[in-house]
């Protein structure tokens, strides 16, 4: 089971960063050494950000900076996309990288920067579609989809560095508590058991935890059991509810019950028949609670992305440009025939009397300014 608080990113060889199509119940508190994207193509989410709360929906796109501790909860059935870029490769191709970050949720963003967030969608569902067909071009075009995505976020989403985030100074003893509580958390581990472990005084431990985490060590041991237990809650549909509870470390039914009930607003009873399968139909094994679902439903959902960012009054429209040109009259003296008369009417001429011609007078000496017109065309 990977770590709960330090996800690692599993990324395909050929690419520096991980695409993924997901659906979520319920992700604990965790950081990555990465900026995350989180892009809802379905439902609704609720996801905290160092303990604030930002409610997605159909549509809106968030991100994550490296080193901030975030939980995923998903409200209802959902589809997201998610973006994990490692903090290397942003090094790499975004001089100044360490002394900035980004603020960006889709949702937020001001009527200024509504024509980027549009870019944004789009190239974010051109880099799921292009994941999922693997064309002979497609390292080249997703290497250009994402630096398109992060040329957009620092011309229009770069902030001067946050506060908040992992301290990289704790990152390793931050590492061992939590693998710590990943593989006893069904013992009645305490505070004082990793402060032992740790030659930390409790104190000085329950402060650094709050400060790290974000939250208190109990809450966070909650939420690990919690999210375990969420998981056998869909896989194993014959198991009575009390003894999931007991079996994931909490002291009782009760106390599972109420900690279920914070986070997703209703029982257990009534979460597991919401997400019950199909009868029939075996539920698949869930990663970190990122479960599966239909990939062609969610590829669908891409392609109308695609499909309204390709819409025609997206198109650009060039104004009539006006030149001026002098001629020198004086060179020649003969008279003008219009024969542009006969161009223009040679069409209403067909089948009826010519029309007389007049003779124009000559041309006085001097220079003449004659206007000639550019009309533009839409392209």
């Amino acid at each position: 089971m990977a770590n709960s608080v330090f996800e690692l990113l599993e990324i395909d060889d050929s690419l520096p960063f991980d695409v993924s199509l997901h659906s979520v119940n319920y992700v604990p508190s965790h950081w990555h050494n990465s900026v995350e994207i989180i892009f809802v193509l379905r439902g609704t989410l609720e996801v905290s950000i160092d303990t604030v709360s930002h409610t997605l929906k159909e549509g809106d796109v968030l991100l994550i900076n490296q080193h901030h501790v975030h939980e995923v909860i998903g409200l209802d059935m959902n589809i997201i996309a998610t973006y994990q870029i490692p903090t290397a490769y942003l090094k790499e191709h975004i001089a100044g990288f360490e002394g900035f970050s980004f603020a960006f949720q889709a949702s937020k963003a001001g009527p200024e920067s509504r024509d980027a967030v549009s870019r944004l969608r789009r190239l974010l569902a051109e880099m799921v579609q292009l994941k999922y067909k693997q064309t002979e071009t497609y390292e080249l075009e997703m290497q250009a989809a994402m630096l398109g995505i992060l040329s957009i976020l620092v011309k229009q989403f770069k902030v001067p560095l946050s506060e908040g985030g992992i301290s990289e100074r704790y990152m390793d003893r931050m590492l061992r508590i939590i693998t710590y509580i990943d593989n006893h958390y069904r013992e009645p581990i305490t505070l004082q058991s990793i402060a032992d472990r740790e030659f930390l005084s409790v104190p000085y431990l329950s402060k650094f935890f709050s400060e790290n985490i974000g939250l208190n060590f109990q809450a966070y041991l909650t939420s690990i059991r919690l999210k375990n237990a969420v998981e056998d809650l869909l896989r194993q549909e014959e198991i009575p509810i009390a003894d999931l509870a007991m079996f994931h470390g909490f002291p009782n039914a009760k106390s599972f019950y109420s900690a279920f009930k914070n986070r997703y607003h209703v029982t257990p009873n009534e979460y597991r028949k919401q997400y019950r399968p199909e009868p029939g139909k075996k539920k698949e094994k869930s990663t970190s609670n990122y479960m599966e679902f239909n990939q062609s439903s969610a590829l669908g959902i891409i392609n109308q992305y695609l499909e309204r960012g390709a819409s025609p009054g997206d198109r650009e429209v060039h104004s009539l440009e006006t030149l001026t040109r002098q001629v020198d009259a004086a060179v020649r003296t003969q008279a003008i025939s219009h024969t542009w008369k006969n161009l223009i009417n040679d069409r209403q001429s067909q089948g009826r009397t010519s029309c007389r011609r007049s003779a124009a007078a000559p041309l006085r000496s001097g220079a003449v300014p004659i206007s000639l017109f550019a009309f533009s065309r839409h392209f």
